[in-house]
């Protein structure tokens, strides 16, 4: 039997998926608070280094570190760049749960979930936090149809392409 002749059995299945989101969507908050501030600490350590390593680096009194110190300045400008990974996880775990929230107000909703325009908004509003080309083509690919697997292949593979303006430069997101 469908569940469009049983209105209390689907209310309750609309009850029990946006129980479901809401706790999706508190594990998520807590992860990225609990990491935001560790981050942050890493962060600022790394970036304090770098800069405490280039002064010393450039003190004549030091002319005989010089080479061990441009060394170790590289090796933190690359573990700074490495760690940048967090800051993406924390900023596509934000979407995640933001992009969840909204689901469940929709489904929360019964004139919104039965109308294909908040869905298409949703979709659309989702589609717009992404900051990368190769984030929104993933999006897109799925939309159409794509398997996970097939739009995340398609997905690492481009964002395995060297920019032609990529650089050693730090760029926390």
């Amino acid at each position: 039997m469908p569940l469009s002749s049983h209105p209390g059995l689907a209310a309750q299945h609309v009850q029990h998926t946006l129980r479901m989101l809401a706790v999706a969507v508190a594990q998520l908050e807590a992860s990225l608070r609990e990491s935001e501030s560790s981050v942050n600490t890493l962060s600022n350590s790394f970036t304090r280094m770098v800069g405490q390593l280039e002064a010393t680096a450039k003190s004549p009194a030091h002319e005989a570190l010089a080479s061990e110190l441009e060394d170790l300045h590289a090796e933190t400008v690359r573990c700074v760049v490495s760690f940048q990974f967090f800051d993406k996880m924390a900023q596509r775990l934000g979407h995640v749960k933001t992009g969840l929230q909204d689901l469940a107000d929709l489904i929360g909703d019964p004139a919104r979930l039965e109308d294909d325009s908040s869905w298409l908004t949703l979709q659309q509003s989702i589609r717009n936090r992404y900051t990368m080309k190769e984030e929104r083509d993933m999006f897109d690919a799925i939309l159409q149809g794509a398997t996970v697997e097939a739009a995340l292949a398609a997905y690492l593979e481009a964002i395995a392409k060297p920019a032609a303006n990529e650089s050693d430069d730090i760029e926390l997101f």
